[in-house]
């Protein structure tokens, strides 16, 4: 059993995600970004723990966040927010691992 628990965490550990994104506009002009990230376990472990301690200080990247705080990108009235609006579009440049290449 503590075989597959070494197997499991090293297949985790080298696993990964890439993510590849493109926008257009009318007039036919075109950008795109890829990120690369460590895979979605831990990703996402990093980013909660980030969130929570920005939270806890009422201060992140972009400025104040928490109760009452107006975040740099949120629309009136937001109620929930992604990462990047609740810490500004830097927040993905904090996280262990994550590469971002773009946009072009």
């Amino acid at each position: 059993m503590a075989d597959d628990w070494l197997w499991y965490e090293a297949r985790r550990r080298s696993s990964r995600g890439e993510v590849w994104g493109e926008v257009r506009d009318a007039a036919g002009g075109r950008r795109s970004a890829t990120m690369t990230t460590p895979n979605g376990y831990d990703l996402t472990a990093d980013s909660v723990v980030r969130a929570v301690g920005f939270l806890r200080t009422g201060e992140g990247p972009a400025g104040p966040v928490g109760a009452g705080a107006s975040a740099p990108n949120a629309p009136t009235g937001a109620g929930a927010m992604t990462s990047a609006i609740a810490f500004g579009d830097g927040y993905v440049d904090l996280l262990d691992g994550v590469r971002v290449d773009g946009p072009d």
